[in-house]
């Protein structure tokens, strides 16, 4: 949704997105083609969406560690 915001606002990429995961689940179809036909219908051809997860969830690993960690009181 961050990578198609800029480009046709965040109400509408969230609804984009929403729409496709809802047609992957009702229809069984892989997400990402779902995604890229929704993409494509809405006019945004030259993106190249990042859905690797390695590269865009950040801090997370640091984050679960801690959360391992026994708390000082």
């Amino acid at each position: 949704m961050m990578q198609l915001s800029p480009l046709m606002g965040r109400h509408k990429a969230h609804h984009l997105l929403y729409e496709a995961a809802q047609r992957t689940a009702t229809e069984g179809t892989a997400f990402l083609q779902t995604l890229s036909d929704a993409v494509k219908s809405a006019g945004v051809s030259d993106i190249a969406l990042d859905l690797i997860p390695e590269n865009y969830l950040g801090e997370i690993d640091e984050i679960i560690e801690d959360l391992g960690k026994p708390k000082n009181r």
